[in-house]
């Protein structure tokens, strides 16, 4: 179990110090313990370390479970994002949340490796912004936005690269404005992709942006539900039968957020219980499930 938790440690890169903050134990306890020379009880120590290291490969195995599954309004999508790369132009993307923008968007980025991608958060401004892209170019993050932007356009120009920035409905206008810059001197593809709000974000409340909204090429919404032939694909390709496709349409309200949870909680429930999945464990799993 030593050689376990130093494998553990060695591939997360852990000090002794967050592995202790994992099990709850002090940091002297896992010290003592690497070393070989734990006075106290090691049985109950060794049931913790296991369960953490458990706990860690599950958590790997969740992440794999479900690969990017090919539906028709992803399909559509990866066409708007290729436009954008292909023509160096603006395209937009914008739905609800749960429709699986963000996996498309990394399903891209899986096939072509000459893209820039990044997830914007709340709390980004121009400059967080431009300091992100910096670090994806190996370029210095000092300087002001004037430096950062000149110096992300030079490295850019010619190099028929595409930036891919996901949920962008968090950035403010000055952030967009210097994207868009930096697509018009550089002469690079942009995919901005976010929440229905981002649309308003391009426009403005009052049209006040229409400038920067009339430079999008494309404008392709997701709208705010799946359709039934998108749950159908992913329910099918995720437990190779179409036998539960309406159960699971009825039960996930046309919401790849909620059925991907849905399918990880019944395929889970099933193992545990070493059973195999039927209806009555994915609508129990159904009604545990926050709406």
């Amino acid at each position: 179990m030593i050689n376990e938790l130093k494998a553990y440690m060695q591939e997360h890169k852990l000090s002794q110090r967050q592995v202790s903050a994992q099990l709850d134990v002090s940091p002297s306890v896992v010290n003592q313990y690497l070393k070989g020379n734990y006075p106290g009880d090691i049985k109950n120590l060794e049931s913790s370390i296991r369960a953490l290291l458990q706990r860690v490969e599950e958590k790997v195995l969740d992440r794999h479970t479900f690969p990017y599954v090919p539906t028709p309004k992803s399909r559509r999508a990866l066409d708007v994002i290729r436009y954008a790369h292909l023509e160096n132009d603006i395209s937009l993307i914008t739905g609800a949340a749960g429709l699986g923008k963000t996996q498309t968007l990394k399903e891209y980025v899986r096939q072509e490796k000459n893209v820039i991608f990044i997830e914007t958060e709340p709390t980004y401004t121009a400059k967080v912004l431009l300091r992100e892209i910096c670090i994806r170019l190996n370029l210095s993050e000092k300087g002001s936005l004037h430096d950062m932007s000149q110096a992300i356009i030079e490295r850019l120009k010619g190099t028929g690269r595409l930036i891919i920035i996901d949920e962008a409905e968090y950035l403010p206008y000055r952030a967009l404005e210097t994207l868009r810059r930096i697509h018009d001197k550089a002469g690079v593809g942009l995919v901005l992709a976010g929440l229905p709000r981002l649309l308003m974000n391009m426009r403005g409340r009052n049209s006040e942006h229409a400038q920067l909204y009339s430079r999008v090429g494309f404008h392709y919404s997701m709208g705010d539900r799946l359709e039934k032939e998108d749950i159908y694909a992913l329910a099918e390709a995720t437990l190779n039968t179409d036998e539960f496709n309406g159960l699971l349409f009825e039960k996930c309200g046309a919401n790849a957020r909620r059925l991907n949870k849905l399918l990880r909680g019944a395929i889970r429930t099933a193992e545990i219980n070493d059973r195999p999945i039927d209806q009555n464990i994915i609508t129990q799993f159904s009604e545990m499930l926050v709406h």
